[in-house]
C-alpha cells in the first residue's frame, strides 16, 4: 500500500540487545545444515534498505546468482516506501545485442516500510529459469559480488597515490586476504577502482590545490605560494616554497640550479625545481614552479616570485641548460648573478651535432674531454682548442663556433673563479627529477603532485637529519694525523671532511721546487716525468703569511669552497697547523645554520606529526586489523566482537560529531594573500584548470628534452654563404673547390674542407646567380622584404603592378661528392686519385646467355619471360 505524504527517517534505530537479520541468520546457521543460511521469507524485517540488500546479496552468493536494484517508489517528500531487488538475469536483452545475460528471470523480493520506518519482505519469488554459478571465481563475475569494500578502497587509494603499480597493489590485497582465492573481488574490479580513484582525484584539482595551499599556510606561516592567471581565471603558472626551503636558501642560496626537463602531471606542464647544496653536500629543494609555456615572460614571473619568497636575495651563481628564453629572463631578473651553462648539455649537444666524430671510441672525444676537464688556464685552453679544431677540420663548424663564443659560460678555465659548490651541470636537478618520478605518477593531477612533492621534501629532510646525527655522534680517525687535517675534522661536516681529507692525502704527492721566490711557490708532482703530457704537473701558489693568503692557480677554493692539495702542501711545508679563518667557508661547517634569523629557526619540523589524519588512521587501522583477526577465530569471538563494535560505534558517534575538525572550504581569501595574481578582479569565482594539451601515446617516463634540444621536423637548412634553402654549403655555386694536393701535407686527409675552398666575391656572383636571385639577396642584405615576397605586393623597382608570383620549385636533392677530390659523379672507392686498392666496377652478367654487359631483361639471344610495362 502506498503511503502518500508520509515522511520520516531512512532507517530504523535498533534497540539495545537485539540482533539484525544478518546476525540472527548466523546464529541459526548451526541448525540449517544443507540449506541456505541467509534464506529470505515473507515478513522478514530489516533496519535499513542497505541491510536488506546485504542480506539478499549474501543469499545470492550462496546460491550462485547476482542481484540488482529494481523498481522503487518515493513520494513527493522523498520518502521511499517500496524497493525491489531482482535477479541480474531479469528483463529482455536490448535490440541488436547478440550476447546478454538477461533471460527474463522472475526471481525477486519486494520490500515495504514498517510503521517504525523499518523494512520487511512483502512478496518474493525464489525460482530461477537459468543455471546457477558453482565455483567461487564464477560467482565473482556478477557485479554485486565484485565490489571493493570502502575501507579497502581507502587503502588502495593510499597505495595508488604513492605511485605503486597495479600489480603490486593486487599482490598486497592477495596477501592481506590469505591468497588470491580468498580475495572478494577480481583484478579487473581493482583496475576499475583505481581508475575511479584517479578520476575523483583529478576532478577540480586546481581548487583542491588551492585548498592545500591554504592549509599549508595556516599550519606553517612561512609557506609561500603564488598563482598566475589570465583574464578568464585560467591558471598559467604556479609557484611555491616551504619554510624549510626558505630557511635553507638563507644559508645555502649562493649557488643554485634550475631545470625544466620534468613534466609528469595531468596537464603536461613543465615543472621546474630550484635546487641547491646544503652543508652536508646534499641536494636541498628550494622552490618548485609549474609553467604553461617556456617563454621569457613565464621564466621572469617564476624568478620574480622566487626573489619575493627569498626576501630579495639574489644568488651568486645559477646553472641552467642552454635555453635562450631562460638566459634572457635571468639577465633581466638577476642582473648581478653569474649565469653558467650545464656542461652535460653542452657535451650532449656536441655529440648530436658532430655525429661519429664525437663517438665513444673516437680520439677526438678523448682529447676534447681532456681539454675541457683538465686545462686550468685560459692560454692552455685557447691553444688546445685551436690545435684540436685544426687537426680535426672543425674550423668554422656552426655548433663549434657557437659553443666557443659562449665558452665563458661552461669552460673550466673561465668559470674556475665562480663559486658553484662543485656543480658544473644541472645533474642535481636531474637527480631530483628522477627521485620525484618514484613518488608521482605520469598523469597525476596537480593536487596529488603537491602532496607527493611534500613527501619528497620529508625524504630529503630525513637524509639531512641522518647526516647531521652522524656528523655529531660518529667519530672518524684522520688518515695522515696532520694538525691541519684534525682542524678540518672539527670544523667541517662529515661529508665535507671526506673531501678535505682527500685533498690532504693528495698533497703528499707534491713537492715544492726552489723554495719561495717573491711570495710565489711552485708545487710540482713528484712523478712528473711519468704523468700524461696533457696533465699539468706544476702549480703556482701565491703566499702572504701576514694576511694568511695561499692562492693557487687552479682556483679550487674559489670554485668549490675548500682548499686544494697544492695550497695545503704549501701550508704543511711551512708548518701551518690551522686552516686560515677566511678559508673556512661558513656554508660547509657544522654550524652553517647559525646565521638563520629567529623566525626561520623552525626548520627542524618538530610540529604536529601526532595530529596528522594519516597518522591517526594508521594507528586505528592497525588496531582494527588485530580485532578482525581475533574475531574471526570462532563464532563466539565473532558475536562478541560484533556486539562490542556496535557499542563502540554508538559511543563514538556523538563524540565524533561534537569534535570533528572543520576542513578548509573553498578557495583561500585572495585579499589576505596578495601573491595570487588575478586579472579578472572576481575573487569569488573558482579557479579554472590549465589548458590540457595531451601528447600522443602513453605518457612517458623518460627525460623531457629541453627547448633547444628539440629537433624540428621537415626543417630546411639554409646555405651559410648565399642564404638560399635550395642547397647546402657544399653544393653552393658560390664556392669553387680545389683538388687536394696530396703532397702538400704530411698526413693525407683525403677530404675537402672549408679551409680549402674559395668563396666567390660578390662581384663574381653576377655570373652565377640569376637576376631574381641577386635581387632577393640584395633585399636580405638591406633588411627589406624580399622582392618576390608576398609582403611586398608591388615591385620596389617601379610603381606598376607586380606580375603574378611563381610558386617556388621544390629544391633538388644535394648531389653526392667524392671525399677525395670533391667532384661529383663517383665515390671515393672509384676515385682515380685514390691510393691503394680500388673497388672494381661491377659488370652485369646475363643469367640467360651468361654473357657480360647486360641483364636477362634486355637479352636478345634467349627467350625472356620478363613482361615490360607499357
Amino acid at each position: 500500500m502506498r503511503q502518500r505524504g508520509r515522511n520520516g527517517a531512512a532507517f530504523r534505530l535498533r534497540e539495545d540487545g537485539t540482533d539484525g537479520a544478518l546476525e540472527a541468520a548466523l546464529k541459526r546457521a548451526v541448525g540449517v545444515a544443507g540449506h541456505p543460511v541467509f534464506a529470505p521469507y515473507v515478513g522478514l524485517q530489516f533496519d535499513s534498505e542497505v541491510e536488506a540488500y546485504e542480506f539478499y546479496n549474501t543469499y545470492s552468493w550462496e546460491l550462485g546468482f547476482g542481484i540488482k536494484r529494481g523498481r522503487k517508489y518515493e513520494n513527493t517528500s522523498g520518502y521511499r516506501s517500496l524497493q525491489e531487488f531482482n535477479c541480474s538475469c531479469e528483463g529482455h536483452s536490448p535490440s541488436g545485442v547478440s550476447e546478454s545475460v538477461r533471460k527474463q528471470c522472475k526471481a525477486m523480493i519486494r520490500l515495504r516500510r514498517t510503521f517504525d520506518h523499518g523494512w520487511y519482505i512483502s512478496e518474493m519469488e525464489l525460482e530461477h529459469n537459468h543455471v546457477m554459478a558453482d565455483a567461487t571465481g564464477e560467482k565473482m563475475h556478477w557485479k554485486c559480488h565484485n565490489n571493493v569494500d570502502p575501507s579497502l578502497r581507502l587503502l588502495i587509494g593510499h597505495m595508488r597515490g604513492n605511485n605503486i603499480p597495479l600489480n603490486q597493489v593486487y599482490g598486497v590485497m592477495c596477501d592481506m586476504h590469505g591468497g588470491a582465492a580468498n580475495l572478494p573481488f577480481r583484478k579487473r574490479s581493482l583496475k576499475s577502482t583505481c581508475s575511479s580513484i584517479a578520476h575523483e582525484a583529478s576532478q577540480d584539482d586546481i581548487n583542491k590545490l588551492m585548498a592545500l595551499f591554504g592549509e599549508s599556510q595556516a599550519t606553517d606561516g612561512d609557506f609561500f605560494y603564488s598563482v598566475d592567471m589570465d583574464s578568464e581565471r585560467r591558471v598559467r603558472s604556479i609557484f611555491w616554497s616551504h619554510a624549510k626551503s626558505r630557511a635553507d636558501y638563507v644559508c645555502f642560496g649562493d649557488a643554485i640550479t634550475f631545470d625544466t626537463t620534468y613534466m609528469s602531471n595531468l596537464y603536461e606542464m613543465p615543472v621546474g625545481m630550484i635546487v641547491g647544496v646544503n652543508n652536508h653536500f646534499q641536494c636541498c629543494l628550494l622552490a618548485c614552479v609549474v609553467v604553461r609555456e617556456e617563454t621569457v615572460e613565464s621564466f621572469e614571473w617564476a624568478f620574480n616570485m622566487f626573489l619575493k619568497a627569498m626576501h630579495g636575495k639574489h644568488p651568486q651563481t645559477i646553472l641552467t641548460d642552454m635555453c635562450r628564453q631562460m638566459e634572457i629572463a635571468i639577465a633581466n631578473v638577476f642582473p648581478g648573478t653569474i649565469h653558467l651553462w650545464c656542461k652535460w648539455h653542452v657535451m650532449k649537444n656536441m655529440k648530436e651535432n658532430l655525429g661519429t666524430t664525437y663517438s665513444k671510441t673516437s680520439e677526438f672525444k678523448r682529447e676534447f674531454d681532456l681539454l675541457v676537464n683538465e686545462m686550468t688556464t685560459v692560454d692552455e685552453f685557447e691553444t688546445g682548442w685551436s690545435d684540436i679544431m685544426t687537426r680535426y677540420n672543425l674550423v668554422g663548424h656552426r655548433y663549434i663556433d657557437q659553443v666557443y663564443e659562449c665558452r665563458d659560460k661552461w669552460a673550466k678555465p673561465y668559470i674556475r673563479t665562480c663559486f658553484c659548490a662543485k656543480m658544473s651541470s644541472t645533474q642535481r636537478n636531474e637527480c631530483m627529477n628522477h627521485v620525484l618520478k618514484t613518488y608521482v605518477s605520469r598523469s597525476a593531477p596537480l593536487n596529488v603532485f603537491f602532496v607527493q612533492y611534500n613527501k619528497l621534501m620529508s625524504d630529503r629532510c630525513g637524509h639531512e637529519d641522518f647526516e647531521q646525527s652522524h656528523t655529531k655522534q660518529v667519530r672518524k680517525e684522520t688518515r695522515s694525523g696532520n694538525p691541519i687535517e684534525r682542524h678540518g675534522y672539527h670544523v667541517y661536516t662529515r661529508a665535507l671532511f671526506k673531501l678535505f681529507a682527500d685533498e690532504v692525502y693528495k698533497a703528499a704527492g707534491y713537492i715544492i721546487r726552489d723554495g719561495m721566490d717573491n711570495g710565489i711557490c711552485w708545487v710540482e708532482h713528484f712523478d712528473a716525468e711519468r704523468r700524461s703530457k696533457w696533465c699539468r704537473v706544476r702549480y703556482e701558489v701565491k703566499v702572504d703569511f701576514e694576511k694568511g693568503i695561499f692562492e693557487c692557480m687552479c682556483g679550487k677554493f674559489e670554485h668549490m669552497g675548500i682548499l686544494c692539495c697544492h695550497s695545503l702542501k704549501v701550508m704543511i711545508h711551512f708548518g701551518v697547523t690551522l686552516i686560515p679563518e677566511h678559508y673556512v667557508m661558513k656554508r660547509w661547517t657544522k654550524h652553517a645554520r647559525d646565521i638563520l634569523p629567529p623566525k626561520l629557526r623552525c626548520y627542524q619540523r618538530d610540529n604536529q606529526h601526532m595530529v596528522s589524519k594519516t597518522f591517526r588512521h594508521s594507528i586505528i587501522y592497525t588496531k582494527a586489523c588485530e580485532t578482525v583477526r581475533l574475531g574471526d577465530v570462532s563464532m563466539e569471538t565473532f558475536a562478541y566482537a560484533m556486539r562490542k563494535l556496535d557499542e563502540l560505534n554508538k559511543e563514538l558517534a556523538p563524540i565524533a560529531a561534537a569534535t570533528a575538525e572543520k576542513p578548509t572550504e573553498g578557495v583561500p581569501d585572495e585579499t589576505a594573500d596578495p601573491d595570487i595574481y588575478d586579472q579578472s578582479g572576481e575573487a569569488s569565482r573558482p579557479f579554472k584548470e590549465p589548458e590540457r594539451r595531451p601528447s600522443r601515446g602513453r605518457p612517458t617516463t623518460k627525460r623531457r628534452k629541453a627547448h633547444n634540444e628539440r629537433g624540428k621536423k621537415n626543417s630546411h637548412t639554409e646555405c651559410e654563404i648565399c642564404g638560399s634553402d635550395s642547397h647546402i654549403i657544399s653544393d653552393c655555386p658560390a664556392i669553387v673547390t680545389e683538388p687536394v694536393d696530396k703532397g702538400s701535407s704530411d698526413e693525407y686527409e683525403g677530404r675537402v674542407t672549408r679551409s680549402r675552398a674559395h668563396i666567390v666575391q660578390p662581384e663574381t656572383l653576377q655570373n652565377i646567380f640569376s637576376e631574381e636571385e641577386r635581387d632577393d639577396m640584395a633585399c636580405e642584405d638591406t633588411g627589406d622584404p624580399p622582392c618576390n615576397s608576398i609582403a611586398d605586393p608591388v615591385s620596389h623597382n617601379s610603381g606598376g603592378a607586380r606580375p603574378p608570383i611563381k610558386p617556388r620549385e621544390k629544391p633538388r636533392a644535394a648531389s653526392r661528392r667524392c671525399k677525395i677530390c670533391g667532384e661529383t659523379g663517383h665515390y671515393q672507392s672509384t676515385c682515380p686519385k685514390r691510393d691503394g686498392p680500388r673497388t672494381p666496377v661491377s659488370v652485369p652478367i646475363c643469367s640467360t646467355c651468361k654473357m657480360p654487359g647486360h641483364y636477362k631483361t634486355t637479352c636478345t639471344t634467349g627467350v625472356s619471360t620478363y613482361k615490360k610495362k607499357n
